[in-house]
């Protein structure tokens, strides 16, 4: 970890936890008792950048892993959940915010995800379990034809498409998915109605007919087959460009034979003649299904700068 102290008095949260659980909290501004912590805590301090943050106890064992676009506005948003009891033993625990910033909400993820794995928080539990709060998965129902579904988890024998972090967000995937892969909307979830009856895509020959009937069970999952398969990274070698810590700076994610290696930085002025050149300013990570989740979803919702292959 890259230790960037923001704060060190516990005393202050457990003055705001005894202020929030106090019989004459009515009386009690919200506003203050949100300076008393900040003002502490020296949360004003953090900065206002992508990156990851660590909330650590007395012990300094870290008890909390996040990431954001704003670090304080993320930390200033954990530290006034007074309601929940998570929140209150956060506020109760905390001792000291570590941040390390990463100017790319990609590696910020992807440091998330690794930090979450390394240091085990007791309160990143539903990270550990589970990478993204919403999913799109596919399995083979009893008539032969593939279903694809959104749940909050994967089901038993379902294959993982990809991962969201809203409902929507999966539901306007999956129309795109319909349309580009000519599939059947009630299939996919998404239209109710009586078995055997057509949907409406089908009305509009958008649909070859799953749902009435009028298409066997290969040939419909060829399709859902070729979803899946376009949706992983590619079993290739290359380099995704990202934003720096700093104007002066830009990132580098490195992909090979399709496993992530890891990531680093370098000067925007350098001048390389190979990328392989930029091997030299690459951390190691673990690949693993959780990175490539996060990997494949920034590319296929382009939201990568820039991909440049090694071949």
């Amino acid at each position: 970890m890259s230790h960037h102290r923001a704060l060190n008095d516990a005393q202050a949260a457990s003055e705001i936890l005894h202020l929030c659980l106090s019989k004459n909290t009515g009386d009690i501004d919200d506003i203050r008792k949100t300076n008393i912590l900040h003002e502490r805590l020296e949360v004003n301090d953090l900065p206002n950048k992508t990156g990851i943050y660590y909330f650590l106890n007395q012990s300094d064992d870290v008890i909390y892993i996040g990431k954001s676009k704003n670090i304080r506005q993320r930390v200033k948003t954990h530290l006034a959940n007074y309601k929940t009891k998570k929140g209150q033993n956060i506020i109760e625990q905390i001792a000291k915010i570590d941040f390390e910033l990463l100017g790319s909400e990609l590696i910020a993820l992807l440091k998330e995800s690794n930090e979450i794995k390394k240091y085990n928080p007791v309160y990143n539990r539903r990270q550990r379990k589970k990478l993204h709060a919403w999913s799109t998965y596919a399995y083979v129902a009893k008539d032969g034809f593939y279903r694809i579904g959104i749940g909050k988890a994967e089901i038993p024998n379902g294959s993982f498409i990809n991962g969201y972090s809203t409902k929507q967000g999966a539901q306007n995937e999956l129309f795109k998915w319909v349309d580009k892969y000519q599939l059947c909307q009630k299939l996919c979830g998404l239209l109710k109605g009586g078995e055997g009856i057509p949907c409406f895509h089908y009305n509009l020959k958008q649909c070859r007919g799953a749902c009435c009937n009028k298409e066997n069970a290969p040939e419909y999952n060829e399709r859902v087959q070729l979803l899946i398969d376009d949706q992983e990274i590619p079993d290739k070698s290359f380099y995704i460009i990202d934003r720096g810590r700093n104007n002066n700076e830009k990132s580098c994610i490195k992909i090979e034979n399709g496993k992530y290696i890891g990531y680093g930085f370098f000067e925007r002025s350098l001048h390389y003649s190979n990328l392989l050149e930029l091997d030299a300013y690459i951390d190691n990570y673990d690949d693993n299904k959780d990175v490539r989740a996060i990997i494949r979803s920034f590319i296929h919702q382009k939201k990568v700068r820039k991909i440049i292959p090694l071949e």
